[in-house]
């Protein structure tokens, strides 16, 4: 059996997308801009290339910070920093512009909604490693920290969409108003030079910019969250109990505290920060995908995944033979743990996103990166 069950392809069919963002600013600048943008988009191309082309825009902004600060520390070019801001408000435009262009073309479809949500999966963990390196975080604790501000919303306002039935972004939200303000950030960065936030704040001088900047992000990340769960609690559609919803965000809670624990105990974060944050973001990305397919197949959630115990299991057993043994941080054991782990969830991930993707397009009867041609019309 795949992913996809008899009762939820009959959901698939049925699934009807409902969504608002209350943003002011993608009310009154963004989505007006999009609508002139549109029609410089041919008609020919399907919606989830236009996803994958915002996609492939970070992701051309990440291999250049990679190369100039491998170690997310490290002054880059000023037009390095330009262009990671060009290439995330590119993103965000075409992230838009592929609902756009689904209505525009007819070819509007669940799995449109599952591409476009998994890609935004994905575009949280290296937008916020990318972040980390204009912050000059470099391979430390807040370089995780920045990795969960922009996950731990996300995932949230996914279960809150799954309880509910609508994706609704409040009127400051992190797809809008979040990846402006990430634009602005890097722009300032390009201007004033990288070693603003690595210089002692001029009212605590105690304390580097990077530093007091964790403070709002983790204290705005965590209102988010509660907000979200005070909505499904007055939902409507709701029809599991609220302990059994706090049941299914325990194994997320988990990994997250794994890998505060692993990084705490060995040196991960500082020798494969890419990595280890890497292993993080997959898990994430595989969760919330499934949250995606239940919510729109109509079938259960279970959040304890194959994947998921695998990475359990080797972290549990790691912990424990470092507990009798002793084991030091800087034990080559880590780092073949983590290319392991790494190796496993990445397969899991591909196995899962392909098996998906075919399997909607059979029950829906469509392409994915193709807009199937409209049928000729009967002459009277």
């Amino acid at each position: 059996m795949g992913y996809i069950n008899e009762k939820g392809a009959e959901g698939l069919r049925n699934y009807k997308y409902h969504g608002r963002d209350l943003s002011l600013v993608y009310k009154y600048i963004l989505s007006p801009m999009n609508d002139v943008l549109i029609n410089f988009i041919p008609l020919w191309m399907a919606p989830n290339v236009v996803t994958l082309l915002g996609v492939a825009a970070g992701m051309s902004s990440y291999t250049l910070l990679q190369y100039y600060s491998p170690l997310l520390e490290g002054f880059a070019p000023w037009w390095v920093y330009v262009f990671d801001a060009l290439a995330s408000f590119i993103y965000q435009t075409l992230d838009n512009l592929d609902g756009k262009q689904a209505r525009r073309t007819g070819s509007s479809s669940p799995l449109g909604m599952l591409f476009d949500h998994g890609c935004d999966a994905l575009n949280t963990t290296y937008c916020a490693i990318n972040q980390a390196c204009i912050m000059q975080t470099g391979p430390t604790w807040m370089a995780l920290c920045m990795w969960q501000w922009v996950t731990v919303p996300f995932f949230f306002t996914t279960l809150e969409e799954l309880y509910t039935g609508e994706l609704l972004l409040p009127i400051i939200n992190g797809p809008t108003e979040g990846i402006l303000f990430l634009c602005l950030s890097k722009l300032f960065t390009a201007y004033v030079g990288p070693q603003f936030w690595v210089e002692p704040n001029f009212l605590f001088p105690q304390y580097a910019n990077n530093v007091l900047l964790m403070g709002p992000m983790f204290v705005l990340s965590n209102c988010y969250t509660v907000v979200n769960f005070y909505t499904i609690y007055k939902s409507k559609y709701r029809r599991d109990s609220m302990l059994m919803v706090l049941a299914q965000v325990v194994p997320y809670m988990t990994m997250q505290a794994l890998l505060l624990v692993w990084m705490l105990h060995s040196d991960l974060i500082a020798t494969h920060p890419r990595m280890f944050l890497w292993l993080g973001g997959l898990l994430f990305a595989k969760m919330v995908m499934h949250l995606m397919l239940a919510h729109v197949c109509g079938q259960p959630f279970s959040p304890v995944r194959r994947t998921f115990m695998a990475v359990l299991a080797i972290a549990c057993w790691l912990g424990l033979i470092s507990w009798h043994s002793g084991i030091s941080a800087f034990d080559p054991i880590h780092k073949y743990t983590l290319y392991a782990l790494i190796a496993i969830t990445f397969i899991s991930y591909s196995h899962f996103v392909v098996n998906v993707i075919n399997e909607c397009c059979a029950i829906l009867n469509i392409k994915c990166f193709r807009i199937a041609p409209l049928a000729p019309k009967k002459q009277s």
